[in-house]
């Protein structure tokens, strides 16, 4: 019986097509672990440097003035590559993990790319497709944060913002990248929202899962990210907060990331360990492989 898709759209659809009825978000993380165990520029990780993986798929990554972040150029062909945006002068650390993100991303393009190309017309794998950007996005996610890994870093950090932003430096990702691997792991069980202070309240200005943008702060004065704003580091509590009409409590933790800003975690449930009994509900350590059907052709 297929499972059910969560990224629908002509390319989700081949990828079912094309492996058994599976579903396209595990194929294309099936693809990501089967790399890790491919090639020897995954061994050692965390960080997992994608530009080796990249090199080792024979696609060179070059640098051009441009809007985009990143792209995949010439495929299918010999001249096939990743473009990347040139690099400011004063570029820094965090600009080096969004690049990671981005390299990711598009060896994900490659793969699927190459993977499909015999299942569906080329045309259509050369233009863009929303359900195709997202796979890419999950496919970058594994291979940065596979599965195999981050679900034990994950379950330590239990709910503490300072310890996720130092999982993220760990794996060279953005904050905002493991936040959003962090939801998906826990499902319903977690958000993450980061708060600005204007002089109106308290609104989040970026949240995970997107639902949770809606959020609203019964802001009492006492509230974790009140606190946060003026405390030095995490502060604990339970916050009381509006989602579409239905006022819920929920265990928090929040930490200041500037003058203005407050990351929030929040943590559905009460058990001694949600975050442990969670991960592993949700995400059992896989073994380190893609299906069986994979193969990994190079650009030649």
């Amino acid at each position: 019986m297929k499972s059910r898709k969560l990224i629908e759209g002509p390319i989700a659809d081949a990828l079912v097509d094309a492996f058994a009825g599976k579903n396209p978000e595990s194929v294309v993380r099936g693809f990501a672990l089967h790399l890790h165990t491919s090639a020897l520029a995954g061994k050692g990780g965390p960080p997992y440097d994608p530009a080796a993986y990249a090199a080792w798929l024979g696609l060179p990554i070059e640098r051009r003035d441009m809007a985009a972040d990143g792209m995949l150029a010439d495929w299918p062909g010999r001249s096939c590559r990743i473009i990347l945006r040139e690099r400011p002068r004063d570029a820094d650390s965090a600009l080096s993990r969004r690049e990671n993100f981005t390299v990711a991303h598009e060896i994900g393009h490659f793969m699927i790319r190459d993977e499909l190309q015999w299942f569906v017309p080329r045309a259509l794998l050369q233009r863009t497709n929303a359900d195709e950007e997202r796979l890419c996005n999950c496919f970058a996610e594994e291979l940065l944060m596979p599965s195999y890994r981050i679900v034990d870093d994950l379950s330590r950090c239990n709910g503490s913002p300072a310890a996720l932003m130092a999982l993220a430096r760990t794996y060279g990702v953005s904050l905002k990248v493991m936040l959003y691997r962090m939801s998906r792991a826990l499902r319903e069980e977690v958000f993450a929202a980061i708060w600005h202070k204007s002089d109106t309240g308290y609104r989040p200005s970026w949240a995970t899962p997107l639902k949770f943008g809606h959020l609203v702060l019964c802001d009492t004065g006492s509230t974790t990210v009140e606190r946060a704003f003026t405390a030095d580091g995490e502060v604990k509590g339970t916050d009381n907060v509006i989602l579409n009409g239905n006022r819920m409590r929920w265990p928090c933790m929040s930490v200041r990331l500037s003058g203005r800003q407050v990351l929030t975690i929040g943590t559905r449930s009460r058990r001694a360990s949600p975050w442990r009994q969670s991960i592993q509900r949700d995400y059992p350590k896989p073994r380190p492989e893609g299906p069986a059907q994979l193969s990994l052709p190079l650009c030649a």
